[in-house]
This record gives C-alpha cells, sequence and structure tokens, in this order.
C-alpha cells in the first residue's frame, strides 16, 4: 500500500482538520458578526492564531487527539469541550488585559460555540463514515455471523461498538441484546433492540 494510515498520521489529520475548522469558525464569527459590530480584521487573525495554539495546548493536555475516533461517545466530546472551552476561558483573559484596540466578546463567543459544534461534529462523521464502511462490507462479505449480545448495560454498549468498529465487523451481524432485567425489556441499546431475557 503506498499511503498506509499510521495512528501517527491519523493524529496529524486530526490536527489539519482542527485548525482549519476553528479557522474557518472565526471566519464564520467574523462575516456574521460584521454587519453588526465592527471587527477589525488583524483582531480575527490574531484571535485565530491564539484560539489554535491554545487549543493545541489544551487538546494536548486533555488527550483530544490521541484518542480513537472511530468510538467517539461522551467522553471524547467530553475531552473536547474541556479543551475548546479551556482555550476559549484563557483567550478572553488574555484579550481582556493585553489587546490594545477594540475587540468583540460577542465575536470569541460566536467563535467559540462554532468551534466546538465543528470539531465534535467532525468526530462522529468520522465515526459514522468507519461504520458506513464496515456495513458496506459487511454487505459485500461472504459469511456472517447473526450474534445475540447477552446483557444490556455498560458492558453489553462497549462490546456492541467495538464490533462495529472493528475492521472484522462485516463477518458478525448484531440481531440484538438479550437481558434478564424487566425494565430493559422491549427497550433499545445502540440502536439494536434488547429482544428479551436469557432464556
Amino acid at each position: 500500500m503506498l499511503f498506509a494510515l499510521t495512528r501517527k498520521r491519523k493524529i496529524i489529520i486530526i490536527i489539519i482538520i482542527d485548525i482549519a475548522l476553528i479557522t474557518l469558525a472565526c471566519l464564520t464569527a467574523y462575516l456574521f458578526m460584521q454587519p453588526y459590530v465592527g471587527v477589525a480584521p488583524n483582531f480575527v487573525f490574531t484571535t485565530a492564531l491564539m484560539s489554535i495554539a491554545l487549543y493545541l495546548l489544551f487538546g494536548r493536555i486533555f488527550n483530544v487527539f490521541t484518542r480513537i475516533n472511530r468510538y467517539t461517545n461522551l467522553r471524547e466530546m467530553s475531552a473536547i469541550f474541556f479543551a475548546i472551552t479551556s482555550q476559549f476561558i484563557v483567550s478572553l483573559i488574555i484579550v481582556s488585559f493585553f489587546w490594545e484596540g477594540s475587540y468583540s466578546r460577542r465575536f470569541e463567543l460566536l467563535a467559540y460555540v462554532l468551534s466546538l459544534c465543528l470539531i465534535i461534529a467532525s468526530r462522529l462523521i468520522w465515526r459514522l463514515l468507519i461504520e458506513r464502511r464496515n456495513n458496506y462490507q459487511k454487505d459485500c462479505s461472504g459469511v456472517i455471523h447473526r450474534t445475540l449480545i447477552i446483557g444490556a448495560g455498560e458492558g453489553g454498549r462497549i462490546l456492541f461498538n467495538s464490533l462495529v468498529g472493528s475492521p472484522t465487523s462485516g463477518e458478525i451481524d448484531v440481531v440484538g441484546f438479550i437481558d434478564d432485567d424487566p425494565n430493559k425489556q422491549k427497550t433499545y441499546l445502540s440502536g439494536k433492540k434488547v429482544l428479551g431475557p436469557v432464556e
């Protein structure tokens, strides 16, 4: 294979995408706020550079870039939230104390919200693409093992997500969950029905 997608290359791609999304968020916030609040272009440029630098710092602290994105869940989204929120707070403090000219807190708030939404959306899209690719491989593969997962709790959810995100997911079709807890009967976990008790 000419270009193998190693873990290091994936991290570089994630960092480049995140930088592009933060830049896009700042540019979009600038274009949106321009008719209402006069935001100086040099302030936008400085804010974008500072946001990128601080996000890279806090992203490293909260391990945003080293997580496996095909299993993106609430923990991964929380790490992104904390990294971007920390970047936003520190950026506000720096601007408040050291910026000489006029600045707009509304612009910074809008850029923060857009950055947060875009970066979390990028991780969810990555996960959906992996799952779609695995489902396509499932459709194209030969023998498929219909599987029930015993236990509709956290362990069952983790097992289901690891099966869906694995390269061998084309060989397994999770039909549903089974669990003896009567409160879980006929409910759904990760889009699959709890079909009944173990018996």
